[in-house]
């Protein structure tokens, strides 16, 4: 298995870079709204990523804005459901942890075809028709 080599600041350096993004409010306002939407539906039983009352909400948004940060030079996109992973993965450690965790786990081909961006999308449709079209 290989993993993406990553030093325990790369977490600190694009949450910096993503809040002074956000402070200078030259976030993408689209991809802000689309984290906050993501987040909201993240284990909403357990309140704990509540944007008002829950205890991980900043974590799991500070995590998102910087996964985001992190492959923006890549041109890559947020995609709906990187907020379950990063909740369930801040459930279990602490978000610099959880930061190298979640891109080494979605960097791999298979899930970067899921959570990569939407012309990824074309290799997980390419994928579906060529099983299907197998069995």
């Amino acid at each position: 298995m290989v993993a993406l080599i990553m030093f325990q600041d790369n977490y600190r350096n694009c949450l910096n870079r993503a809040k002074r993004s956000l402070s200078s409010r030259s976030f993408p306002a689209e991809t802000l709204r689309a984290i906050e939407q993501d987040i909201l539906s993240t284990l909403p039983a357990l309140h704990i990523f509540h944007p008002e009352t829950g205890p991980l909400y900043q974590d799991l948004r500070d995590m998102l804005c910087a996964w985001v940060v992190s492959r923006a030079d890549e041109g890559l996109r947020y995609v709906h459901g990187t907020a379950k992973i990063a909740g369930m993965i801040l459930l279990n450690m602490r978000p610099q942890q959880g930061f190298i965790v979640m891109r080494n786990l979605l960097e791999r081909h298979c899930m970067r075809s899921f959570y990569g961006s939407v012309s990824a999308n074309d290799d997980v449709s390419a994928a579906v028709w060529f099983e299907s079209e197998s069995n």
